[in-house]
């Protein structure tokens, strides 16, 4: 996440995707560690995408 965050511009969005609906909490809290929100996600099939802010 880290690695993400140091590309990421003021106003950038990050999406990522291919998890399970139960790995998001983990992923909510890396991204929080690392100053971003989830702002949104989507499952289909227990599968997941997440957007951050």
């Amino acid at each position: 996440m880290k690695q993400y965050v140091r590309c990421m511009h003021p106003g950038s969005e990050l999406y990522m995707s291919g998890f399970y609906v139960d790995d998001i909490p983990a992923i909510q809290a890396e991204a929080e560690r690392n100053g971003l929100q989830l702002v949104h996600h989507r499952e289909k099939n227990r599968w997941a995408v997440v957007k951050m802010c």
